[in-house]
């Protein structure tokens, strides 16, 4: 998982493509190559990539937020310490804001006019990743849900293609 595997952020037509849904999904493989590359295991990590995923096939994106795991409801804050004591004192500032990066990918429009927050959030996990020289996801499977419908968020994702999505390494 080394290595710059898929296309780099600055690729046009890549991550300017993608709808909100999937680019939070992209987050949560984001989070999900760092904890495996770093060691790091913990159900609460598994609930927001659970969580993330789940917004591609949320039909009532009000009823998604209102739902948010513990590492959700706790960003801005630091890592509960249960997380922290498996994500080691070493990297739990950069996890930490790697689970904001990706959490803010669906939240920073979820009340306002679609901006390129997402993108922007998107963009600083990928850097996050690359300085730890971890491969970035390959956008292709994620182009199924297009910026262009629904002001940036696309349309809800069938659940085989959210399936899909998670079963990406």
């Amino acid at each position: 998982m080394h290595a710059s595997e898929g296309p780099p952020p600055s690729q046009p037509g890549s991550v300017d493509a993608l709808s909100i849904r999937a680019r939070a999904a992209v987050g949560a493989v984001c989070v999900r190559r760092y904890a495996s590359v770093h060691g790091i295991e913990h159900p609460a990590i598994d609930e927001l990539i659970e969580y993330l995923f789940a917004l591609g096939s949320a039909d009532n994106i009000m009823w998604w937020e209102q739902h948010a795991p513990l590492l959700a409801r706790t960003m801005g804050c630091a890592l509960p310490a249960e997380v922290a004591q498996v994500v080691g004192p070493q990297r739990t500032v950069a996890f930490s804001r790697l689970c904001e990066e990706v959490l803010e990918i669906g939240y920073c429009d979820l009340y306002g006019a679609t901006t390129d927050g997402s993108k922007r959030h998107l963009l600083a996990a990928f850097q996050m990743l690359q300085a730890d020289q971890i491969a970035l996801p390959d956008l292709t499977p994620f182009l199924v849900s297009s910026f262009s419908k629904w002001h940036g968020w696309g349309d809800v994702v069938a659940a085989d293609v959210v399936d899909r999505w998670r079963a990406l390494e």
